[in-house]
Protein backbone atom coordinates (compact mmCIF):
# COMPACT_ATOMS: atom_id res chain seq x y z
CA UNK A 1 0.00 0.00 0.00
CA UNK A 2 1.33 3.44 -0.97
CA UNK A 3 0.36 7.06 -0.39
CA UNK A 4 2.04 7.76 -3.75
CA UNK A 5 4.15 5.91 -6.27
CA UNK A 6 5.90 6.28 -9.59
CA UNK A 7 3.38 5.84 -12.40
CA UNK A 8 5.37 2.81 -13.64
CA UNK A 9 5.56 1.16 -10.22
CA UNK A 10 3.20 -1.57 -8.99
CA UNK A 11 1.28 -1.02 -5.78
CA UNK A 12 -2.09 -0.17 -4.23
CA UNK A 13 -2.76 3.53 -3.63
CA UNK A 14 -4.51 4.76 -0.49
CA UNK A 15 -5.31 8.30 0.71
CA UNK A 16 -2.39 9.85 2.60
CA UNK A 17 -2.45 10.87 6.25
CA UNK A 18 -3.15 14.54 5.55
CA UNK A 19 -6.79 13.78 4.80
CA UNK A 20 -7.12 13.12 8.53
CA UNK A 21 -4.29 15.13 10.10
CA UNK A 22 -2.81 18.05 8.12
CA UNK A 23 0.96 18.10 7.78
CA UNK A 24 1.96 21.62 6.73
CA UNK A 25 -1.31 23.54 6.71
CA UNK A 26 -1.91 25.92 9.59
CA UNK A 27 -5.56 24.87 9.44
CA UNK A 28 -5.21 21.99 11.88
CA UNK A 29 -8.30 19.98 11.10
CA UNK A 30 -9.40 17.16 8.79
CA UNK A 31 -9.81 17.53 5.04
CA UNK A 32 -13.58 17.99 5.19
CA UNK A 33 -13.22 21.06 7.41
CA UNK A 34 -10.26 22.31 5.41
CA UNK A 35 -12.43 22.41 2.28
CA UNK A 36 -14.93 24.59 4.14
CA UNK A 37 -12.39 26.90 5.79
CA UNK A 38 -10.07 27.34 2.82
CA UNK A 39 -12.96 27.97 0.45
CA UNK A 40 -14.51 30.49 2.83
CA UNK A 41 -11.38 32.64 2.66
CA UNK A 42 -10.27 32.03 -0.92
CA UNK A 43 -13.68 32.46 -2.56
CA UNK A 44 -13.80 36.05 -1.29
CA UNK A 45 -10.60 37.08 -3.08
CA UNK A 46 -11.24 38.72 -6.44
CA UNK A 47 -7.93 40.51 -7.07
CA UNK A 48 -4.77 38.39 -6.87
CA UNK A 49 -1.11 39.41 -6.82
CA UNK A 50 0.49 38.85 -10.23
CA UNK A 51 3.14 36.57 -8.72
CA UNK A 52 4.21 32.94 -8.88
CA UNK A 53 4.43 31.72 -5.27
CA UNK A 54 5.72 28.74 -3.33
CA UNK A 55 6.63 28.07 0.28
CA UNK A 56 7.90 24.79 1.66
CA UNK A 57 10.71 22.92 3.36
CA UNK A 58 14.21 22.87 1.93
CA UNK A 59 14.51 19.24 0.86
CA UNK A 60 17.83 19.68 -0.93
CA UNK A 61 19.88 17.46 1.38
CA UNK A 62 23.60 17.12 0.73
CA UNK A 63 25.39 19.39 -1.72
CA UNK A 64 28.20 16.88 -2.36
CA UNK A 65 28.53 15.66 -5.99
CA UNK A 66 27.37 12.13 -5.22
CA UNK A 67 25.12 9.98 -7.32
CA UNK A 68 21.46 10.30 -6.31
CA UNK A 69 18.31 10.73 -8.34
CA UNK A 70 15.79 10.67 -5.47
CA UNK A 71 16.18 14.27 -4.32
CA UNK A 72 15.26 16.76 -7.01
CA UNK A 73 16.78 19.81 -5.25
CA UNK A 74 14.23 21.83 -7.20
CA UNK A 75 13.02 24.01 -4.33
CA UNK A 76 16.36 25.49 -3.31
CA UNK A 77 17.73 25.56 -6.85
CA UNK A 78 14.67 27.28 -8.29
CA UNK A 79 14.92 29.94 -5.60
CA UNK A 80 18.62 30.44 -6.41
CA UNK A 81 17.97 30.64 -10.15
CA UNK A 82 15.55 33.50 -9.50
CA UNK A 83 18.16 35.28 -7.39
CA UNK A 84 20.87 34.72 -10.01
CA UNK A 85 18.64 36.28 -12.66
CA UNK A 86 18.19 39.42 -10.54
CA UNK A 87 14.51 38.72 -9.87
CA UNK A 88 13.49 39.88 -13.34
CA UNK A 89 10.49 37.54 -13.15
CA UNK A 90 7.72 37.88 -10.52
CA UNK A 91 8.33 34.61 -8.69
CA UNK A 92 8.62 34.33 -4.90
CA UNK A 93 9.93 31.14 -3.32
CA UNK A 94 10.13 30.96 0.45
CA UNK A 95 11.95 28.22 2.32
CA UNK A 96 10.51 27.26 5.72
CA UNK A 97 13.17 29.09 7.73
CA UNK A 98 11.57 32.28 6.41
CA UNK A 99 8.28 33.61 7.87
CA UNK A 100 5.73 30.84 7.42
CA UNK A 101 2.48 31.42 5.63
CA UNK A 102 -0.74 29.43 5.45
CA UNK A 103 -2.75 28.07 2.55
CA UNK A 104 -5.28 30.86 3.08
CA UNK A 105 -2.45 33.36 2.51
CA UNK A 106 -1.56 31.66 -0.76
CA UNK A 107 -5.00 32.43 -2.18
CA UNK A 108 -3.89 36.00 -2.79
CA UNK A 109 -1.35 34.89 -5.45
CA UNK A 110 -2.36 34.40 -9.06
CA UNK A 111 -0.04 31.45 -9.67
CA UNK A 112 0.93 28.72 -7.20
CA UNK A 113 3.73 26.21 -7.68
CA UNK A 114 3.45 22.57 -6.68
CA UNK A 115 7.06 21.39 -6.35
CA UNK A 116 8.46 17.95 -5.55
CA UNK A 117 9.86 17.50 -2.05
CA UNK A 118 12.10 14.78 -0.64
CA UNK A 119 10.16 12.50 -2.98
CA UNK A 120 8.70 13.53 -6.35
CA UNK A 121 5.19 14.23 -5.06
CA UNK A 122 3.44 16.66 -2.77
CA UNK A 123 0.55 16.37 -0.29
CA UNK A 124 -0.31 20.05 -0.81
CA UNK A 125 -1.68 19.62 -4.34
CA UNK A 126 -5.27 19.17 -3.16
CA UNK A 127 -5.05 22.35 -1.07
CA UNK A 128 -3.69 24.36 -3.98
CA UNK A 129 -6.59 23.32 -6.18
CA UNK A 130 -9.00 24.90 -3.69
CA UNK A 131 -7.44 28.36 -3.84
CA UNK A 132 -8.82 29.62 -7.14
CA UNK A 133 -5.23 30.32 -8.23
CA UNK A 134 -3.63 28.72 -11.28
CA UNK A 135 -1.62 25.70 -10.12
CA UNK A 136 1.64 25.08 -11.98
CA UNK A 137 2.60 21.52 -11.11
CA UNK A 138 6.23 20.54 -11.60
CA UNK A 139 6.48 16.80 -12.26
CA UNK A 140 9.54 14.63 -12.82
CA UNK A 141 9.65 12.72 -16.11
CA UNK A 142 8.40 9.47 -14.56
CA UNK A 143 5.78 11.29 -12.56
CA UNK A 144 4.45 10.13 -9.23
CA UNK A 145 0.73 9.70 -8.64
CA UNK A 146 -1.64 9.35 -5.70
CA UNK A 147 -5.11 7.85 -5.51
CA UNK A 148 -6.92 10.84 -7.02
CA UNK A 149 -4.37 11.83 -9.69
CA UNK A 150 -6.40 10.51 -12.62
CA UNK A 151 -9.26 12.90 -11.80
CA UNK A 152 -7.13 15.94 -12.63
CA UNK A 153 -5.76 16.55 -16.12
CA UNK A 154 -2.95 18.86 -17.30
CA UNK A 155 -4.25 21.97 -19.08
CA UNK A 156 -7.74 21.14 -17.82
CA UNK A 157 -7.26 21.49 -14.05
CA UNK A 158 -3.65 22.66 -13.74
CA UNK A 159 -0.60 23.43 -15.86
CA UNK A 160 2.07 20.76 -15.95
CA UNK A 161 5.80 21.47 -16.27
CA UNK A 162 8.14 18.50 -16.66
CA UNK A 163 11.33 18.66 -14.61
CA UNK A 164 14.34 16.70 -15.85
CA UNK A 165 15.51 15.07 -12.63
CA UNK A 166 19.17 14.61 -13.48
CA UNK A 167 21.05 11.68 -12.00
CA UNK A 168 23.88 13.72 -10.47
CA UNK A 169 23.49 16.59 -8.03
CA UNK A 170 25.82 18.93 -9.89
CA UNK A 171 23.59 18.69 -12.99
CA UNK A 172 20.36 19.60 -11.22
CA UNK A 173 20.92 23.35 -11.15
CA UNK A 174 20.86 23.29 -14.95
CA UNK A 175 17.53 21.44 -14.80
CA UNK A 176 16.16 24.09 -12.43
CA UNK A 177 17.15 26.80 -14.93
CA UNK A 178 15.14 24.99 -17.62
CA UNK A 179 12.16 24.69 -15.26
CA UNK A 180 12.43 28.40 -14.42
CA UNK A 181 12.22 29.21 -18.15
CA UNK A 182 9.27 26.83 -18.61
CA UNK A 183 7.36 28.51 -15.76
CA UNK A 184 8.04 31.93 -17.30
CA UNK A 185 6.67 30.64 -20.61
CA UNK A 186 3.49 29.38 -18.94
CA UNK A 187 2.81 32.74 -17.30
CA UNK A 188 3.51 34.59 -20.54
CA UNK A 189 1.28 32.43 -22.73
CA UNK A 190 -1.73 31.62 -20.53
CA UNK A 191 -4.64 34.04 -20.90
CA UNK A 192 -7.30 35.12 -18.43
CA UNK A 193 -10.01 32.96 -20.02
CA UNK A 194 -7.83 29.86 -19.70
CA UNK A 195 -6.99 30.71 -16.08
CA UNK A 196 -10.66 31.04 -15.22
CA UNK A 197 -11.59 27.82 -17.03
CA UNK A 198 -8.78 25.81 -15.40
CA UNK A 199 -9.23 27.13 -11.86
CA UNK A 200 -13.00 26.65 -11.94
CA UNK A 201 -12.64 23.07 -13.15
CA UNK A 202 -10.00 22.29 -10.51
CA UNK A 203 -12.06 23.83 -7.72
CA UNK A 204 -15.19 21.93 -8.69
CA UNK A 205 -13.40 18.59 -8.90
CA UNK A 206 -11.36 18.86 -5.69
CA UNK A 207 -14.51 19.58 -3.69
CA UNK A 208 -15.80 16.22 -4.90
CA UNK A 209 -12.85 14.52 -3.18
CA UNK A 210 -14.74 14.68 0.11
CA UNK A 211 -15.45 12.32 3.00
CA UNK A 212 -18.17 10.55 1.04
CA UNK A 213 -15.77 9.80 -1.81
CA UNK A 214 -13.01 8.69 0.60
CA UNK A 215 -15.39 6.27 2.31
CA UNK A 216 -16.52 4.87 -1.04
CA UNK A 217 -12.91 4.51 -2.19
CA UNK A 218 -11.85 2.63 0.95
CA UNK A 219 -14.91 0.35 0.90
CA UNK A 220 -14.34 -0.52 -2.76
CA UNK A 221 -10.62 -1.04 -2.21
CA UNK A 222 -11.13 -3.33 0.80
CA UNK A 223 -13.79 -5.40 -0.97
CA UNK A 224 -11.64 -5.87 -4.08
CA UNK A 225 -8.60 -6.72 -1.96
CA UNK A 226 -10.54 -9.34 0.02
CA UNK A 227 -11.93 -10.90 -3.17
CA UNK A 228 -8.51 -11.18 -4.74
CA UNK A 229 -6.21 -12.09 -1.86
CA UNK A 230 -8.36 -13.63 0.89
Amino acid sequence: FYFAKCINQNGILIPDWTFHTPYKSKIKTNWHNQIIQISKVCDRITEKKDLVFFQGADTSGTSKPVKTSKKTLIRRNLKNVGLDKNNNFPMEILIDDEPKTSITDWCSYKYLLDLPGAHPWSVRFKELLLTGSLVIKVDVKDRWINFYSDIFKPSEDYIQVIFDNKEYLEEKYESAEKTYSDIKKVVKEVNEEDIQRITESANKKIKMVNNKMLTFYFETLINQYLERFC
